[in-house]
């Protein structure tokens, strides 16, 4: 069973919530090699989303 603290829509909406400013700054920030490494966009950076969500929503329900 699936309790409020470990609620599926918290975790995506988190995640969605957290993945908003990279796309953004990726859409600001015109660089002309992509910005990163290997020429990836600066929204490229989104991937860390998920992993951010997931330790702020352990880290809320363990105190």
């Amino acid at each position: 069973m699936i309790t409020r603290e470990r609620s599926p829509a918290a975790f995506f909406g988190l995640t969605a919530l957290l993945s908003a400013p990279f796309l953004v700054l990726g859409a600001l920030v015109d660089a002309p090699d992509g910005g990163l490494v290997g020429g990836l966009p600066l929204s490229a950076l989104q991937v860390l989303a998920p992993f951010l969500a997931a330790v702020i929503l352990v880290a809320r329900q363990h105190g």
